[in-house]
């Protein structure tokens, strides 16, 4: 018995086919390839001068090139996540009443990646920005 006996004969049509059919499968998963470099995201812990974290903080953030503004609320662990964000620069603006309002003006989103902030609030009027 010889090895050729075993092996599938190729021909060109088979082979058009087979070229044909992984190029589909390249094809349709490019769009997710694409879609995870052109956007980011953006954890935020809030906590307090204690390191406690600080639920229902008001949260919003604004993409400085084109002044689109997205907001959030600190959940029981003083976390929340911007989530499928364009890249860019932001500016994060953390408020709760009894705290003083803070204010980071470079928060950078890049492709792919995740940007974790962290965020203490010193104790004081809501109308200081720090």
């Amino acid at each position: 018995m010889t090895l050729d006996k075993f092996s599938f004969p190729l021909n060109r049509r088979s082979c058009v086919v087979g070229i044909l059919s992984i190029l589909f499968v390249l094809a349709c998963s490019a769009p997710s390839w694409a879609q995870m470099g052109s956007v980011g995201t953006v954890n935020v812990l809030v906590l307090d001068p204690s390191g406690a974290a600080v639920q229902g903080a008001k949260l919003v953030l604004q993409d400085l090139a084109t002044n689109v503004t997205h907001e959030g609320e600190t959940q029981q662990a003083g976390s929340y996540s911007f989530v499928s964000l364009p890249l860019g620069t932001y500016k994060l603006t953390v408020s709760k009443t009894g705290f003083q309002n803070e204010l980071l003006s470079s928060v950078v989103v890049q492709g792919g990646r995740v940007t974790d902030v962290k965020v203490t609030l010193k104790v004081g009027a809501a109308t200081e920005t720090v």
